[in-house]
Parts: structure tokens; sequence; C-alpha cells
């Protein structure tokens, strides 16, 4: 995931929605999302840390201007917000990148990572965000082969995260329609040339899908993703 896609699925969920709003990343892949959560925690000005912009080498550009710009941008960064944020995958190679990434970034420190799978990520009491990136037979996994894992999400985000605001992104619709659960929201957003959709889901205590149910009754355990 490119950061701007990364900062712009953070934008249309509002993080964070109140200021005690923590943030969950289950499959973090590389980590790009939960980074750019702890640099807008830190309330980190983009492109700060980036070395040069091509209108630099422009005549005449207004170079005071822009450095006078850039330390007023420094002057307002919050180095040790109180932001908790969690990412975590269960490919240790993943978690390994995600904490590398998040070192280069300067970020390590703001965010506890874990190498499971993501109905075992710790939570934290409500508010809070929970988002996933699932595969969707583009990059990573089958289409056909997919939705037990979708469905499992939603059961996941059902039974474990009431309270809390859960939010789905995808480059499938029929397999975001997996997931079971009534979106408060869609927005459509693009990896690369990939429509894709940004589920939000407001959960409340209960169910109104009875798959759901049956499914954390034991009548049809979820399985393992691969």
């Amino acid at each position: 995931m490119r950061e701007t896609l990364a900062a712009a699925i953070l934008l249309e969920l509002n993080w964070p929605k109140e200021p005690a709003e923590a943030l969950v990343h289950p499959m973090c892949g590389s980590g790009t999302l939960a980074i750019e959560a702890a640099w807008m925690a830190q309330n980190r000005a983009p492109g700060l840390s980036r070395e040069a912009f091509a209108f630099e080498f422009l005549n005449d550009a207004p170079m005071s201007v822009w450095e006078a710009l850039k330390e007023e941008a420094r002057g307002q960064l919050v180095a040790a917000p109180r932001a908790w944020i969690s990412a975590g995958d269960n490919a240790p190679a993943a978690v390994v990148c995600a904490r590398e990434n998040a070192e280069r970034a300067g970020v390590a420190g703001l965010i506890r990572f874990h190498t499971c799978d993501f109905r075992a990520m710790p939570l934290p009491k409500p508010p809070a965000l929970v988002v996933l990136n699932p595969g969707y037979g583009e990059r990573v996994g089958l289409e056909e082969n997919l939705g037990p894992l979708y469905e499992n999400i939603g059961t996941w985000l059902k039974m474990n995260c009431q309270g809390m605001r859960g939010a789905v992104f995808t480059g499938s619709i029929p397999l975001g329609r997996q997931v079971g659960l009534r979106p408060s929201r869609r927005t459509t957003l693009w990896n690369g040339p990939i429509e894709c959709r940004l589920l939000e889901y407001e959960l409340y205590a209960g169910t109104r899908d009875s798959r759901l149910l049956r499914k954390h009754a034991g009548e049809n355990p979820p399985q393992t993703p691969q």
C-alpha cells in the first residue's frame, strides 16, 4: 500500500474520531497504514522528512519562505503523542519488515507490533478503530478462495469489537459482501488501477446476521487463513 493511499484511508475514516480513539491494524503487511497513523498522531506535516522537492530547483524559488514553513511545521510536531496504535500480521517476515519501516520513519516506539492471526490481536477498550486490508485476488490470494476469510473477518469484528468502529479495504465488491455486516458508509478509492471500496462499520452489540450467530455457535467454525 502506498503512503498516499494509507493516508487517504485514515482521513476518510476521520481517525481519530475522538481524542482517545485507538487504532488496531491486523494484516498490516509492511506497516504503511500504522506508520501513517503514527505520523498523524504526531501532527507531522506531509512530506516533512522529504529531502527535496522539484520546485526547489526552479529559478527564483522563494526558499526563505519555504524554510520558514518547514520550521513552523517542525515546531508543531508532537514527539510523544498519547496514541494507542497496534499492528499485526500472521507472517513473521511481514512484522519484521513493518517494524523496520517504522524504525526508519522514527515511530517504532509508537506502534505495538504482534505476530499473530488477526483473531488473536490484542484489543484496547473502546473507542477504537479496527482497519483490515485483506487480500482480494489481485496481488495476494485467489478471489475464489478468499470468501471464508472475509466471513471470518465479519464474525470476528461482530463478536470481539463491539463498541468500536471497523473498516475493511478491498478491491473486490463480491468479497466485501462476504463480511456479512451492513456498512455504515462505502467510499471508493483507487489502489493504482484497481477500483477499491473502503467499508466502514459501526459495531453495535447484538447482531442482525444469523449466519454470524451460527458460526459463533460452532456450526461452521472459522478456518485459519493460509
